[in-house]
């Protein structure tokens, strides 16, 4: 397309060209969605992984802090004992 108005009326040529044009534009954006879809669930994939990694540090994490905060209680609780001469257990 020029731009130019050609005053005589399409052929059957004129036609079918540019339905092959329309037809291979149409190929080549399937083709790109197909690959941006690809590319989108590698990136998802790989954010999940992350995320899951990151979550599943922040979750030992969470759960060595409760296991020391109830370590330390229990020795707090041994020092106080033996420090105030009570011997409970």
């Amino acid at each position: 397309m020029t731009g130019k108005r050609d005053p005589a009326p399409a052929t059957k040529q004129d036609v079918k060209a540019l339905v092959d044009a329309i037809a291979s534009s149409h190929k080549q954006m399937e083709r790109r969605f197909a690959e941006m879809q690809k590319l989108n669930r590698k990136w998802k994939d790989e954010i999940l992984g992350h995320f899951d990694v990151r979550f599943e540090l922040l979750r030992s994490d969470l759960l060595d802090a409760q296991n020391d905060r109830f370590g330390n209680h229990e020795l707090r609780i041994s020092r106080l004992e033996r420090n105030s001469s009570l011997n409970l257990g």
